[in-house]
């Protein structure tokens, strides 16, 4: 009996065995690790020489990965992202380039790519990418993660009050004074992508709702 009660243990070693016999599941575990490292990595204290040694160590993993599925977007984003930590931005924004690349990506990956963009402090390149990870969910954007990304394309301490004011009237609905509060932004951020969006949100919500809330 007791050796019918090991075949259940024998039959998964073997299928575990099979399975890392393929170099895509290689990847994939190698992966799994790779990111459990990092993200040990990053709650490490800055300071102290542990964190360093993690995130070499999670760089080394992914790298494994990468070796065994070269053009994974998963793997890519996640060893730009521990490049970034380490501060190789060169290295990091290789492998970004990479993975913005691949035929691939789903929405999930789209919204790390734009976490490692706002890391490297490519701000403008990180809203639109959490931005296409939204519409690619069809979904509206979760305003606690697009404010972080959008307010990190501001520079100039006057659109960026401007501009949270003008969120707080697309809350409160009262559109036509977020278009107003959106236009005043633009005078200190022309151009901006953020700022752009949203006063066209703005107007397409006056076109619908009108410009005050209804009573």
């Amino acid at each position: 009996m007791a050796g019918y009660a090991l075949l259940p243990v024998a039959l998964a070693a073997l299928v575990m065995v099979a399975v890392l016999a393929v170099p895509a599941a290689r990847a994939q575990t190698l992966l799994n690790f790779g990111g459990l490292e990092l993200n040990q990595a990053l709650a490490t204290d800055v300071q102290t020489s542990a964190r360093s040694d993690r995130l070499a160590q999670a760089e080394s993993t992914l790298d494994l990965a990468l070796a065994q599925n070269p053009d994974q977007p998963a793997i890519l984003r996640e060893l730009a992202a521990v490049r970034a930590a380490r501060f190789e931005d060169d290295g990091a924004l290789s492998a970004l380039e990479q993975a913005v690349a691949s035929t691939k990506l789903d929405a999930f990956d789209r919204l790390q790519i734009a976490r490692v963009y706002l890391d490297l402090g490519w701000s403008a390149e990180a809203y639109a990418w959490a931005a296409q990870a939204y519409a690619d969910w069809g979904r509206p954007p979760e305003d606690a993660v697009m404010q972080r990304y959008a307010q990190s394309t501001l520079s100039d301490d006057r659109a960026r009050t401007l501009a949270t004011q003008a969120e707080a009237a697309m809350r409160g609905r009262a559109f036509g004074d977020a278009h107003s509060l959106f236009q005043q932004a633009l005078v200190f951020e022309p151009g901006n992508t953020y700022l752009l969006d949203r006063l066209g949100a703005a107007k397409r919500a006056i076109a619908k709702y009108g410009a005050t809330p209804s009573a």
